[in-house]
């Protein structure tokens, strides 16, 4: 309840259809509040999904590469999944190698860390 009171206190209703991208809800949420995993993905999510695929590849590159996320793998993760959904195996390789060199897998199955960054 307390988080509700707070999110209502932080915007201003009408807030997002006034901005200059009133229907992009993650990109609002990035300029306004902050970075979180799930609007930096949606944000390249939303590229790709309208064909443009420079502009997911670059979003996906910056998420990854994102001081705020520095220890997680899952950023690098779903970076090199995008690279290598778009062809690019060896980029793909290299960002997936950099999410394990540079997370906390350790202790997990090899399965479960391979699924994870499995690009098929």
């Amino acid at each position: 309840m307390s988080h509700l009171i707070v999110a209502l206190w932080l915007y201003d209703t009408g807030e997002l259809a006034a901005s200059p991208m009133p229907t992009r809800p993650e990109v609002f949420v990035h300029r306004n509040v902050g970075k979180f995993p799930a609007v930096m993905r949606d944000m390249a999510l939303g590229h790709e999904g309208k064909g443009d695929v420079l502009s997911a590849l670059i979003t996906a590159e910056w998420f990854g590469n994102d001081s705020a996320f520095r220890g997680w793998g899952s950023a690098q993760a779903f970076n090199a999944r995008m690279l290598a959904r778009h062809g690019r195996r060896e980029e793909a390789r290299d960002a997936a190698r950099v999410a394990l060199a540079g997370s906390p897998w350790q202790g997990r199955p090899v399965g479960v860390v391979r699924s994870r960054l499995n690009p098929s």
